[in-house]
This record gives C-alpha cells, structure tokens and sequence, in this order.
C-alpha cells in the first residue's frame, strides 16, 4: 500500500474520532463542522506537501 494511501487512511480515522468525541460532547452540528473544516484544511495542507516533497524528492533522485 502506497505511503499517501496509509496517511489518508489515518487522517479519515482521526475525523471520525473528532467527529464522535464532537457529537458527545457539543450537540450543535454547526461547531462540529466549523472545527471539521479547520481539521480537513489542516490536513490537506499536510497532504499537499508531502505530495510536493515526494515529487521533489523523485526529481533530486533522477
């Protein structure tokens, strides 16, 4: 399995965790989701450089 695949595997588990311990925690879904998106942002920044590493990285190694 890819390395990217694990990560997005991990993140999306790491959601739903949030996403529980949200719903018990505060009942407004408008929270949830506004922390939701600051997390997914998050990550896809995280996600975006490590692409651009790797492809750094495979362009350093040629």
């Amino acid at each position: 399995m890819k390395k990217s695949r694990v990560n997005k595997i991990k993140i999306e588990s790491k959601k739903a965790l949030v996403v529980r311990r949200l719903d018990w925690r505060a009942p407004s879904s408008r929270i949830n989701y506004s922390i939701l998106e600051m997390i997914d942002d998050l990550n896809d920044s995280k996600l975006e450089r490590a692409s651009n590493l790797a492809e750094l990285e495979s362009l350093l190694n040629k």
